[in-house]
Formats: structure tokens, sequence, C-alpha cells
């Protein structure tokens, strides 16, 4: 396991200058914030910071196109606590807005995309950035799989650490690399780059690897059976490899459906002509119950239908099931937390964990790091 400075370590902090990286990239429809909970995950850092009596300078992107700003989450965060807002994120603004800070203040600078500098890294950008503060703080696990100034560039200039829920994202997913036992882990979605590795991966560390979404589509097609290639890449080649592999399971029956009516049929069934595979089926849902129930460990990422096509019912009823066992669960992704939060389940404390990160948790599963983490520890290596 990776061991890196958290900033709970730190004790002397009183009247510093601390840029803390959130992930504050929430859902915004006509003017509302339709998620809050990746703010919600950062304020346990942003309140400890308060009381340790530290200058925090909230930097972070949003959703949307280049000019989308950060406005919002300022608005929205002025319910909680007293938060100023800085109309850029570097320049001559932030700079004085900083300057005019007292211990305990809060100041959220603007989006950090509105900048070149922020995607391409820049180190000019990460420098203006890193010149606002004493000290910086990675809290925002959901983007540091991005190799962006914020996240990579600005550990270069000052002392760095991670934030509370950045540990706790880490502590939990680590646990499906020496898990439990037996350990199911479910994976759905149509990410087949990084997810097929992942199923490669997993297959010697889980007990059961279940495969459903669109990624059963290269293994029926291995079986021979002539179904709609949708979103599988022509070059992803051959998982001819481990497609009989006995760990490996796939739904016993899928819904179909062929842009007028949907029919529900066992998987092996499902030929072109039936239609698209568009969720996992009843049949399968007792299935997973069944797999829940035998497991100590669950680890999920990606809805187990196409949810964009309100087919959601197979993916709502195994997280029903996985929040009604009790069963140790670390669940993610944002196309599956799209579909708990419609259906308004209590997905935050129904599961063990929640991650807030959809990419990055894939690819801290496959590599056991992130850009943003090997940031850390190279601050630090430069400073011992």
């Amino acid at each position: 396991m990776i061991n890196l400075p958290v900033i709970t370590s730190n004790t002397e902090l009183k009247g510093k200058k601390v840029l803390l990286r959130v992930g504050f990239s929430v859902p915004v429809r006509d003017g509302k914030i339709e998620n809050d909970f990746r703010i919600r995950k950062a304020l346990p850092t942003i309140n400890w910071l308060r009381e340790q009596g530290a200058k925090i300078i909230l930097v972070s992107h949003i959703w949307g196109d280049e000019t989308t700003s950060l406005k919002i989450v300022h608005e929205y965060l002025e319910k909680m606590m007293e938060v100023k807002f800085s109309p850029d994120c570097v320049g001559e603004n932030a700079i004085k807005i900083v300057e005019e800070m007292k211990d305990g203040d809060v100041v959220l600078l603007e989006n950090t995309r509105l900048h070149d500098g922020e995607v391409g890294n820049q180190e000019k950008f990460a420098e203006a950035l890193a010149k606002l503060a004493d000290i910086y703080v990675n809290d925002a696990f959901s983007v540091s799989h991005r190799f962006h100034a914020s996240i990579v560039g600005v550990p270069n200039f000052l002392p760095s650490y991670i934030g509370l829920q950045f540990k706790e994202e880490m502590d939990h997913l680590a646990l499906s690399f020496s898990p439990p036992r037996p350990f199911l882990f479910v994976l759905g979605g149509a990410k087949f780059t990084t997810k097929i590795p992942l199923i490669r991966k997993f297959l010697e560390k889980a007990d059961i690897v279940y495969v459903a979404g669109a990624l059963v589509k290269p293994f029926l097609l291995e079986k021979g059976l002539t179904i709609n290639q949708e979103h599988v890449p022509p070059n992803m080649g051959s998982v001819a490899d481990i497609a009989d592999d006995p760990k490996l399971r796939f739904p016993s029956d899928v819904v179909c459906f062929n842009g007028e009516t949907s029919e529900n049929i066992g998987l092996e069934k499902c030929e072109i002509e039936i239609g698209n595979i568009i969720d996992i089926g009843a049949s399968s849902v007792e299935d997973l119950r069944e797999l829940v129930s035998e497991s100590a460990f669950v680890l999920w990422n990606g809805p187990l239908g196409d949810y964009q096509k309100d087919f959601s019912e197979g993916t709502i009823g195994f997280a029903k099931i996985l929040i009604d066992s009790g069963v140790t669960s670390v669940v993610g992704g944002g196309d599956t937390m799209a579909v708990l939060e419609n259906e308004g389940l209590d997905y935050e404390h129904g599961f063990t964990f929640t991650s807030t990160a959809g990419g990055a948790m894939l690819q801290f599963l496959a590599d056991e790091t992130l850009v943003g983490i090997d940031a850390i520890i190279r601050s630090n290596k430069n400073r011992v």
C-alpha cells in the first residue's frame, strides 16, 4: 500500500495558505447543481483546515465547456460557510484576494480549465497557482488520473499532502488488492479499453468476475454469435485467452431491444435480429443475489444496462440487493452513480464506501497508482 503524507499530520497550519485541489466537477442543469456528492465529500478536509486556522484556497474545474464558471458552486458553498470567490484562478485579482485572507478564511478560485495551462500542464501556469500558497493538498482523487497542472504541476513547487477524502478513496479501493474472501468483482458499462485489462487483472485476484453491460459483447463474438457491435472498438483485439476462464461469469439472461420493443431472453440466444443487448434480465439479478450472499467483499464499477436509454432495472435491482446484504462493498463510476441518483437510492450510506471517481477508480485499480499520487511522492522526495 502506498504511504502518502496526509494533511492531518501537519498541526502547524495556523496562518498558512493552503492550496486545496478539490473535485467540484459536479453536474449542472438549468442553473442548478443536480448532484452535490463530490462537494459534500470535500467538506471534512475544508472544515479541518478551517479549525486549524489555515487560509484555504480552493482549486477545481467543473463540468461543461471552456466557459463554464464555478460561481454556481460558490453560491452553493455559501449556504454552509463564508466563502469568497475569485473571478480568476491566477493573476492580480487572485493574488489580491488571497493576500487579504484572514486565518480560517476560504476562497474559491475560478475554473482552472479556463486557462490552457491547466490541461496542458504548463509549468508557468502551475507555478502561478503555487505562488498563491505555502502548502499544496490534493483531495481530488476523482481527477488524479489527469496529467493536469493543478494535479501534477503544482506539487513540483510546494510541500504536498493528500486530503481526508483522498485517503479514504485509496484505503477502500486498495481493499481489492488483498481482499476479504470470497471476493466478487462486478464490472459493467462500455469502456472496453480500460475495463478489458481490468477483467484480465482481477481474474487473478477475485474469486468471481461478473461481466455485464456492453462488455459482454466481445465474449459473445468469441462464441460465434452475431450481435450488434455498437460501442465495441473495431481494433479491440481478441478475448480468446480469458473467454473460458472458470472465474468469469456472465448474465444468464438479457434484455434485447430492437428500437421499438424489448425481449428478455437467454444470453446465448441473443442474435442480431432480436436486437441490441440493453440490460441484464430478471434471472440475472437473482443470480447476482446468490453471488452476493456467498461473498465477503464486493467491488462494483459500471451500470449493468444502458441507462441513457432508460434501461436501468438491472442496475437498480443489483444496487438494492447489495445495499440490503450488509456485505462489505465498494462502488464507483460516474454512470453508476447517475443511475442510483436518479432512482433516489441512498448509495452514500447504503454501501460500505462510495467512490467519487469514475476513470480514476478504474486506473487506480489497474495500475495501483495515479499520476496525482506519483506527483505527491515526487514532491516529498525532492524535499527530503
